[in-house]
């Protein structure tokens, strides 16, 4: 169990499984057929794929599993500027501001920097791993 919402392309998350289920039957009984398909057309914030939908952007998510433990507020709104870690607290967001009008925008200066700390925790964790297994 890793953790991760019953919504297979949610990047939510907690070991608590009451946690889980209340978080994807608050978020995902209305929103996915509303903000799923919405339209995006950006790379991501990870590499130089080009993601068309929040959908297709949070199935990409996968390839970067690494970044799921990033809190960096990546995922900006596009009305008021609003930021979040995880694309469900801008759908719950987008949801609960009338003004907004459900678009999006990345923090690419954010999303390097959160990249360079994931690296650096890797290459520690490498060394850490080498440093107990002589060899």
């Amino acid at each position: 169990e890793d953790g991760r919402c019953p919504v297979k392309e949610c990047d939510f998350r907690s070991m608590a499984p009451r946690l889980r289920l209340g978080h994807a039957h608050k978020h995902h009984n209305r929103i996915l057929p509303v903000y799923y398909e919405k339209e995006l057309a950006v790379a991501c914030p990870y590499c130089p794929q080009m993601v068309a939908t929040v959908g297709e952007y949070m199935r990409h998510m996968e390839n970067h599993p690494n970044m799921f433990i990033s809190s960096a507020p990546i995922h900006v709104c596009g009305t008021c500027g609003n930021r979040s870690a995880r694309m469900y607290q801008m759908i719950h967001h987008w949801r609960t501001v009338r003004s907004s009008d459900g678009s999006l925008r990345f923090d690419y200066g954010t999303a390097k920097g959160a990249v360079a700390v994931a690296l650096a925790l890797a290459n520690q964790r490498t060394a850490a791993v080498k440093g107990l297994c002589p060899g």
